[in-house]
């Protein structure tokens, strides 16, 4: 019981008392009891303004101070909905996220993060605050050794869109007909292994229609009478389209980092962003988009579709709903390199789902430079913006 419950039983006693005493010496008493009440009411207040203080400042992530020398901090409801963070190169940008990210994994918050940097930096960072948290840590680069399946899950409608929204078409028919031909094959492996994710590597292998009949042979008879006539009737442009998508997908298999898109992995587990959106692993996509440009960007967007694609699941699984999902953070660093449309997704998906995004770039003319009408949307999913000089 609180000792509010007992104040009326002490109250009363010293009531009766005070009736009993001389005059003098019970106003005296009164006005002791009084003052005394008073006090004992204004340390309680005290007390739980202090408590309440206490509570507000363990949500909170201290970035710094300003000019007044007043503490800069963000609660986890402003966190909860986005943060876009700017400023040019050395103002700080990486190291305000990196703040972020590194109390969030003490926190025991899931964490991914995509740095386009290839900062080694950024690798101890998040590698020290994950060790600290007694938390595993996952490390992926395009020079290895570290394992992922970008198709590791989902059914072979979600996988064609994941491998199709990685590239440009400039003809809408183009790209129906590219879809369709790698949504037929990823089936295709599907059926003949199921149960077993495909890899990259095996779709671009069956990606020239004359090899597709050798595995299709194998699969059930529905499937394959309709991979039979499918193929036979293949039009010029049709096929195309089919080798304008398996020469930009080979020029990831074929890449010294295409042996590290299989997913097995030879020591420890191999990289699954749907386990690390939910578990305790942190995990880092860490690519130099300075030393390998057109590869690295390539590579970032299919992180993000993963991540979209986990997002989605993410949604699926929270059957009690999304107020009882333990909040994710993802942390992008100079994210501009990567496409726009799939940026939008991540943002509008990753709310619904529980995931805080973390973006940083240099300037605003960065998103303008990478699509129309980027800035605009970027400004309206992020309800956080800090601003770096």
């Amino acid at each position: 019981m609180s000792v509010g419950g007992r104040r009326p039983y002490w109250m009363l006693a010293a009531f009766v008392a005070l009736m009993l005493a001389p005059g003098g010496y019970a106003l005296t008493a009164m006005t002791a009891v009084a003052v005394a009440t008073v006090l004992i009411r204004t340390g309680r207040a005290l007390a739980r303004r202090r408590a309440g203080a206490g509570r507000a400042a363990a949500s909170e992530i201290v970035l710094g101070a300003d000019r007044a020398r007043r503490k800069v901090a963000l609660s986890d409801i402003q966190l909860s909905a986005h943060g876009l963070i700017l400023g040019a190169s050395g103002s700080g940008k990486s190291t305000t996220l990196l703040r972020i990210l590194t109390e969030q994994i003490r926190r025991g918050h899931p964490v991914v993060a995509l740095d386009m940097k290839g900062s080694p930096r950024f690798v101890h960072e998040l590698a020290t605050a994950a060790a600290a948290a007694g938390r595993p840590f996952r490390l992926w680069t395009p020079d290895g050794p570290g394992q992922w399946n970008p198709l590791g899950h989902g059914n072979a409608t979600e996988l064609k869109d994941k491998l199709i929204a990685t590239e440009r078409f400039t003809e809408p028919h183009y790209q129906r007909a590219a879809g369709r031909y790698v949504q037929t094959v990823l089936q295709v492996l599907q059926d003949a292994h199921p149960g077993q994710p495909p890899t990259l590597q095996e779709v671009v292998g069956l990606m020239d229609p004359r090899r597709l009949p050798s595995v299709a042979g194998a699969v059930s008879g529905p499937l394959a009478e309709r991979v039979r006539d499918y193929l036979a009737g293949l039009t010029p442009d049709q096929h195309s389209a089919i080798r304008g998508l398996a020469t930009r997908l080979a020029i990831l298999t074929e890449s010294h980092t295409g042996q590290y898109l299989s997913g097995v992995a030879a020591a420890g587990p191999a990289i699954d962003l749907r386990q690390a959106l939910s578990g305790e692993e942190v995990v880092l996509f860490s690519l130099n988009a300075s030393r390998y440009g057109k590869l690295a960007a390539q590579l970032g967007t299919l992180v993000i579709q993963d991540l979209v694609s986990a997002a989605g699941q993410r949604i699926e699984d929270a059957t009690a709903g999304p107020g009882d999902l333990r909040m994710a953070f993802i942390g992008l660093d100079e994210f501009s390199a990567l496409g726009a449309d799939h940026m939008v997704a991540l943002f509008a998906r990753g709310r619904e789902a529980g995931i805080s995004g973390l973006a940083a770039t240099q300037e605003l003319v960065d998103l303008d430079r990478a699509a129309p009408g980027l800035r605009d949307q970027i400004l309206g999913n992020t309800a956080v913006k800090i601003f770096h000089r």
